[in-house]
């Protein structure tokens, strides 16, 4: 089942699952935004048997946990070398 969710719905989802009073924003969209997303997994579910094991919420809540228990998440992660020169 595809559960799809608008930019405000998981805006207001993040906002709840981290107790914030933080006002929602938004501002004008790129040129190039496309004004729906919805990624396909059909690919990955054929080619690699993938499916998501959890749904939106488990995973935002999970994030959020991990951010609060990583304060400095941003420099634990090493940087990339190029796949290819």
């Amino acid at each position: 089942m595809v559960t799809e969710l608008t930019v405000l719905e998981v805006a207001e989802l993040i906002r709840a699952l981290a107790d914030s009073g933080s006002t929602i924003e938004f501002g004008p969209p790129a040129v190039d935004d496309p004004p729906r997303r919805c990624p396909d997994i059909t690919l990955a579910r054929r080619r690699l048997g993938w499916w998501p094991r959890v749904d939106h919420r488990t995973g935002l809540s999970r994030t959020l946990q991990w951010l609060r228990m990583t304060p400095d998440h941003s420099r634990r992660v090493p940087a990339r070398e190029p796949l290819a020169t």
